[in-house]
């Protein structure tokens, strides 16, 4: 699927097939399981209609990314709007979000989103392991993605335990949402926010509700400019490098399984100075060239390779064998800088993270002039 991290996009591919999902479990987070629990399967008969039931509201201190995330679609990508419908939907809202690979399997692992969402996010605003989160959720009623529209989900790599509505966790953004739809723990009677469920009972197909979030006090967040800064009255909408959403969805399968996605760069590097550089975009087995580029660069020096979003920088080192430097950036740059709010990314052939390496990096050839081939994947991403 191509992707805007809700200011940005690139490609990512999806495998269909899922894996039955697992009930009644009191396990911690799976790392490689994105923790969505179907609560729109096996309703009971309505035995009344579809009603207002109030105001589900997010307790963000166990769930800081989950409430950020739901912050940033309904404050910033749906103009405040934050009024939703319960209920089943004609097509899998978990593919149709762009959230899922599988249901086994977590997005936030996979090349290229892994290498800015998983690597590069810290750990003390996102302890690993990570999960995709979208929001609206999974039981919340949704058309089919369309491309071209408003993003239909924000999606946002987020700590595990605060994910999801499995494995007997209420505290996670997921789980609060389970006990809001049932009735149970805080929103059963005499429950400290029963008073903002307007409906008796479990929710029913069709039920409408209204989304808020709790940020101050014992249910609340400290630190809020880091934690959920997209929840505070008047937000900056941002973007903070981690928000990202689909907008085309793109499916290559070979043997079975996704084949790679994504940007790609590739150097030949010939004497002392001499490099050839082609940047592609890559699906599946298919990579479309986008711009190359052959030029001198002395060590220290750079070149711009345009034909993407944004131009990418190289910067050379020295003899082949050397390190090579990497800066996807705006056009005009002319030093390595990481600015993720404008949709930077800095990486050099040594790089490596939770997917792998970066890099391919060739040994060098001494038969004339030395040479070298290298080839990285990178996160192309594209100002909304």
């Amino acid at each position: 699927m191509e992707f805007f991290l809700s200011t940005f996009s690139f490609y990512l591919t999806i495998n269909l097939a899922f894996s039955a999902p697992l009930e009644g479990r009191d396990d911690p987070p799976n790392p490689d399981d994105d923790g969505a629990d179907d609560l729109t399967a096996n309703l009971p008969s309505a035995t009344r209609a579809p009603t207002d039931c109030g105001t589900f509201k997010f307790k963000c201190n166990k769930s800081a990314g989950a409430c950020n995330n739901a912050c940033y679609f309904i404050n910033c990508v749906n103009k405040g709007n934050n009024k939703f419908t319960f209920g089943p939907n004609s097509v899998d809202n978990r593919v149709h979000s762009g959230c899922t690979t599988s249901r086994s399997s977590t997005l936030c692992k996979l090349l290229p989103i892994s290498q800015r969402m998983w690597d590069r996010q810290p750990d003390d605003l996102a302890p690993k392991p990570l999960q995709c989160d979208e929001f609206p959720m999974n039981a919340f009623k949704q058309d089919a993605f369309k491309q071209g529209d408003t993003p239909r989900n924000s999606l946002r790599c987020i700590n595990g335990s605060q994910n999801g509505s499995k494995y007997g966790s209420f505290k996670r953004g997921g789980g609060q949402f389970k006990n809001f739809q049932r009735g149970f723990g805080d929103w059963a009677p005499g429950g400290s926010l029963a008073g903002d469920k307007k409906c008796s009972g479990a929710m029913i197909d069709g039920d409408t509700f209204s989304v808020s979030w709790i940020i101050d006090g014992d249910d609340g967040v400290a630190d809020q400019d880091k934690f959920v800064p997209y929840c505070k009255p008047n937000p900056v909408c941002t973007n903070d490098g981690y928000q990202f959403h689909m907008t085309k969805p793109q499916l290559s399968i070979k043997d079975g399984k996704p084949g790679k996605t994504g940007s790609m760069i590739k150097i030949f590097h010939e004497g002392a100075d001499q490099f050839t550089i082609e940047v592609f975009v890559v699906n599946g087995p298919n990579e479309v060239s986008k711009g190359q580029k052959t030029d001198v660069m002395k060590s220290g020096g750079q070149i711009e390779v345009t034909g993407l979003p944004k131009s990418l920088f190289v910067f050379s080192r020295g003899d082949p064998g050397t390190k090579v430097d990497f800066n996807y950036a705006k056009p005009g740059t002319t030093f390595l800088t990481e600015d993720f709010a404008g949709g930077d990314f800095v990486w050099d052939t040594d790089d490596t993270g939770i997917a792998g390496a970066y890099c391919q990096v060739g040994g060098v050839y001494m038969i004339g002039d030395r040479t070298q081939n290298i080839v990285c994947d990178f996160p192309g991403l594209e100002d909304a």
